[in-house]
């Protein structure tokens, strides 16, 4: 990755974990707009570092460059996103050489041994990812699992999908194991 572009919606101090040189939107403009953004690292050939859905709308469009890291991990709190991301960066370093979208949702996916004999489960919770699968291949919408079950967020069914799209790709997939849900 030649460069990391740091979106207005992430902190700034998230690149100082990272061993990547970088700039913050904010260094480009007081309040670019998101085609600001885009072109700015289109013309540099950088990675943009984001949670703003539309980047992955414009990168289905008008395709790379730039390459995106979407972060799509609900409310967490600032520690707990720079914990993550520099836990995640060698992976997510590795990802984006051979893809032009990183999204971070698999986190959401853990395992327990003590759960469910250790199958794959959401958050720590006593519902298996393969569950919320047939749910969803038998018909019901994600309205329908989300009221089913309400510490569920849209998230979390979406990491679901993309724990499925990795299996299916034969992709490597890394749980790791959580304290029991309260």
């Amino acid at each position: 990755m030649k460069h990391l572009l740091i979106d207005e919606n992430l902190p700034a101090s998230l690149a100082l974990l990272l061993p990547v040189t970088y700039s913050h939107a904010t260094d480009i403009a007081q309040q670019p707009t998101d085609n600001e953004l885009w072109f700015y690292a289109r013309q540099r050939d950088w990675t943009i570092l984001t949670r703003d859905t539309d980047f992955f709308d414009r990168l289905m469009l008008e395709g790379p460059p730039p390459k995106i890291i979407w972060v799509r991990l609900g409310n967490i709190r600032k520690a707990e996103l720079e914990s993550l991301l520099s836990r995640l960066w060698p992976t997510i370093g590795t990802l984006l050489a051979d893809a032009d979208l990183v999204e971070e949702l698999i986190e959401r996916i853990t395992c327990n041994p003590e759960i469910f004999g250790g199958k794959p489960i959401i958050r720590g919770h006593r519902l298996a990812v393969e569950h919320v699968l047939e749910m969803l291949a038998a018909g019901d919408d994600p309205d329908t699992i989300l009221r089913g079950y309400p510490w569920l967020e849209s998230e979390d069914i979406q990491a679901c999908l993309v724990y499925a799209s990795l299996l299916a790709r034969h992709e490597r997939i890394e749980l790791f194991p959580t304290a029991l849900a309260s």
